[in-house]
């Protein structure tokens, strides 16, 4: 069974940047990475058991489920690549033009991974309702 390259790199950069920074333990990271990664690979898995994304033999709400996590996924890699293009022009502009050697966050890496996940999780399941 072969990754698909573009959902994997979404898989990795998440990994990367929002999973290992969570304030957890090694085993709910471990958990939040095979869902994330299971969440990927979501068109390449029904691919794979079912035959097709339209098969008539998938349950609707499995097909909601599987509309909403992958689109929660979108949200979440587009949160995440917002932030860190914020963070890195907040760093450039405090570091370059301010002078200053090193600049605080405005919330904590737990409180803020939650919010960018809430902020993915509840768009997404109100657009497949």
């Amino acid at each position: 069974m072969m990754i698909h390259l573009i959902a994997g790199l979404l898989f990795l950069y998440l990994l990367i940047r929002f999973i290992f920074p969570l304030p957890l333990k090694r085993g709910p990271k471990i958990a939040a990475a095979v869902l994330l990664l299971a969440v990927s690979q979501q068109h390449l898995l029904t691919r794979s058991l079912f035959g097709s994304l339209s098969s008539p033999e998938i349950p609707p709400a499995l097909i909601a489920v599987q509309g909403w996590m992958f689109v929660s996924l979108l949200l979440l890699f587009l949160l995440v690549l917002a932030r860190d293009l914020f963070l890195i022009g907040a760093w450039l502009f405090s570091a370059w033009l301010l002078g200053r050697k090193k600049s605080r966050d405005a919330f904590s890496p737990g409180r803020r991974e939650a919010l960018i996940a809430g902020l993915a999780l509840i768009p997404s399941a109100y657009g497949v309702y």
